[in-house]
């Protein structure tokens, strides 16, 4: 340590002024530099969690517009007379109705490339369906799905 101060007290006061400055410059500039990657790294946080906000509310607006497009086909087949007349059929189903209401059911299917299949179920428990079938031998009047919705819409 002796050393270092004989040293530094034999050099011109131009030296000294030199380092000094040069020291003030490296600290000067290290602390902006930390700083400054510290303000950008909170910034681009903060833009990511807006984006992803942005993005979250897009998808929820997406699949709440998904969901009402399906509600109205929903509204719309149940709207259409024969499906009408089936669901309130007691009994089994006319002919005419029950070759017609697959017709229906298709032309919904076939405009609305999500659907993956339509199923009616009467109030009978009869069911007539595109591209669904039934797999269980049980009424599907008694499934608690069924009841679940008939309560819901009922």
């Amino acid at each position: 340590m002796d050393v270092i101060r004989r040293y530094w007290q034999d050099q011109s006061i131009r030296f000294k002024l030199n380092c000094i400055f040069l020291l003030i410059i490296l600290v000067s500039l290290l602390t902006l530099s930390l700083w400054g990657s510290k303000k950008y790294g909170d910034y681009s946080e903060q833009q990511a969690d807006q984006y992803t906000l942005q993005m979250i509310h897009q998808v929820k607006s997406n699949v709440d517009f998904y969901i009402n497009h399906l509600k109205d086909i929903s509204f719309y087949i149940g709207s259409e007379p024969v499906i009408e007349k089936y669901m309130q059929t007691r009994g089994a189903p006319d002919g005419l109705a029950s070759g017609q209401v697959p017709q229906v059911l298709r032309k919904y299917a076939e405009r609305n490339s999500e659907i993956a299949g339509i199923m009616l179920i009467s109030q009978s428990g009869m069911f007539l369906g595109h591209e669904m079938y039934r797999i269980t031998r049980d009424p599907l009047t008694e499934e608690s799905w069924y009841k679940e919705s008939s309560s819901i819409s009922g």
